[in-house]
């Protein structure tokens, strides 16, 4: 559950995913922020959906703004 969610469920690059995402990039975008591929900008974000048990980009933000790892406008988690 989400209420007990620790920092650490999620990796470094998850969370970097993450704090990208929050920001309004798409994938495509994210990917070439990262120079990664767009595809493992997918794999990312469905790795963080199940971890924090969510289905979409909006509520995995929400969660990482309500623990503190991501604020708004911010690229770098915190």
């Amino acid at each position: 559950s989400t209420s007990s969610a620790p920092l650490d469920t999620l990796s470094p690059r998850e969370l970097e995913v993450l704090c990208i995402a929050a920001t309004g990039r798409t994938n495509k975008e994210i990917a070439r922020d990262l120079d990664i591929s767009p595809r493992t900008v997918q794999v990312h974000l469905a790795n963080i959906f199940s971890k924090l048990s969510v289905g979409s980009r909006t509520e995995a933000v929400l969660i990482g703004i309500k623990w503190g790892w991501v604020s708004l406008g911010d690229t770098q988690p915190r």
